[in-house]
């Protein structure tokens, strides 16, 4: 009997030991007229009645705030039960600010608005984080991963509100004062911890699982508004938003696979 060896060589193609996963695929587009984003509170799970709270979210403006007027981003948000807020808002000083607002009661808020502009180009894409910390009643703003100067005018509320409004993206919901926002809007992310400067500069730039702790609404807009978190708080898409797979602002995910294990040779012995 003759033995033949067959060796077979393995190539693996390493990028610094991981091959990334590219998983944002879209975005969300808004008319900034009537569309929008929504979940009733009775639907959803997590997103309020915490003590600390994280947002963050791409945004791309079609219209600035300085032409558009007062635009909202991201609200649980009515005037008789509010939550949180943030909105982009002109300044008398000709700014595109942004300003963030948490309520612990109908009352008592912690309100800050950047000093100047939050953003400053439409067709640009901007990553926006607010963090809201109670027992302080402080909040600090970044974008695009860095901190940006802001003023609290009202420091009162040291929780956020158990409240019945609805969680939306792209309007406040009032009927008689409804600012919707003109924009493409991507990875929106709800956290029910302050994340710290570190932590939103590694990840705001790549696409999460949805098991991160902490992580209670996290909707990547990949085609659809579903929530990747195990709260399920599925989106309703209100008055047909669009979605875009171009020139999106990342799409990279932040967790990578395991490289394969190199191998220099396998041997099969034939009889």
């Amino acid at each position: 009997m003759k033995k033949f060896l067959i060796t077979i060589l393995t190539l693996c193609f390493f990028f610094n030991g991981q091959t990334a996963l590219a998983t944002n695929t879209y975005a969300t587009v808004l008319n900034g007229t009537t569309q929008y984003w929504n979940i009733a509170d009775v639907s959803q799970t997590g997103l309020d009645g915490m003590t600390n709270l994280t947002i963050e979210f791409w945004v791309n403006f079609s219209t600035l705030p300085i032409n558009q007027g007062r635009t909202f981003a991201i609200t649980k948000w009515s005037n008789s039960v509010r939550s949180y807020s943030v909105d982009f808002n002109p300044g008398a000083d000709g700014n595109n600010k942004m300003r963030f607002q948490v309520t612990s009661d109908v009352t008592n808020f912690t309100t800050a608005t950047s000093n100047g502009d939050a953003v400053s180009a439409t067709g640009t894409w901007y990553h926006m984080a607010l963090t809201f910390t109670g027992a302080t009643k402080t909040i600090v703003m970044y974008v695009n991963g860095s901190s940006i100067a802001l003023t609290h005018s009202v420091q009162n509320a040291g929780s956020v509100q158990d409240g019945d409004a609805p969680f939306r993206v792209s309007t406040d919901g009032e009927a008689t004062t409804e600012y919707y926002l003109p924009a493409s809007v991507d990875d929106v992310r709800i956290w029910n911890d302050v994340r710290s400067a570190a932590q939103i500069a590694a990840n705001y730039n790549c696409s999460l699982d949805g098991t991160e702790t902490g992580l209670v609404g996290y909707w990547r807009f990949d085609n659809n508004g579903n929530d990747s978190t195990a709260n399920a708080n599925n989106l309703t898409n209100v008055n047909s938003a669009t979605f875009t797979n171009t020139g999106l602002p990342f799409t990279n995910s932040c967790t990578v696979a395991a490289a394969p294990i190199p191998q220099d040779s396998y041997q099969i012995e034939e009889e």
